[in-house]
């Protein structure tokens, strides 16, 4: 915002406030989604406004189609204009990897999540997401790896916690919590807002793993 009274003409910065409302639905900013959100796209547009070539801006807006308008394919668009637009930004690949897999089109989910870490192999939050389209694509042994993997470059990202939790427990096809799940269960003590995991209950295919589900361990 500050960049923004710097440079009313700075797009860049609009794509920056949008991020900000989009990531966490705005619970990081003690938003609801419905406050979040249409400021987020509202910022997006702006910056496409002022710059239609923006990556940034086209994937943020995106992520809002996806995971609030529910409008798959304007998100889809969205996401491969950002793509079009900056073929080397990986968040666009990251968060068109979690639209693909939302669809059922996992093989391509996993080539978006793999091109994403390429372009970023130290983003532990890329990393994750990894991780997460092997869970949805049910590729439980890849998914374990990938969740190790990213707790290894940060041993406090909780989220990631729950993740390997359902892995190893779909993959041992039992009910009774692992280590992990029971650990994740400390950690929803100070937990608040929307949380970002959801076990599905139907193949991943007929539903959207978002950030706006509620966890259930």
């Amino acid at each position: 915002q500050q960049a923004i009274e710097k440079d009313p003409g700075y797009a860049l910065a609009y794509a920056g406030v949008a991020d900000s409302y989009a990531v966490g639905n705005g619970d990081y900013l003690g938003l609801t989604p419905q406050e979040a959100r249409p400021k987020s796209k509202a910022a997006a547009l702006k910056a496409l406004e002022l710059d239609n070539s923006l990556a940034e801006a086209h994937t943020t807006l995106a992520d809002t189609y996806l995971y609030y308008d529910w409008d798959f394919p304007k998100a889809r668009q969205e996401f491969l204009r950002a793509i079009a637009a900056n073929p080397n930004y990986p968040t666009a690949h990251q968060w068109y990897s979690e639209y693909l897999y939302a669809v059922g089109l996992f093989d391509e989910a996993i080539a978006e999540a793999k091109r994403a870490q390429g372009l970023d192999p130290l983003s532990v939050a890329i990393t994750g997401s990894v991780a997460d389209t092997y869970y949805y694509a049910r590729k439980y042994d890849q998914a374990i790896e990938a969740y190790k993997a990213t707790l290894k470059m940060d041993p406090n990202f909780s989220a990631v916690h729950v993740g390997l939790a359902l892995t190893t427990d779909k993959r041992r096809c039992i009910r009774k919590p692992s280590r992990n799940g029971r650990r994740w269960r400390g950690y929803l003590g100070i937990l608040q807002g929307p949380r970002y995991w959801e076990i599905p209950t139907k193949p991943p295919a007929t539903r959207v793993s978002c950030r706006l589900c509620s966890i259930t361990v």
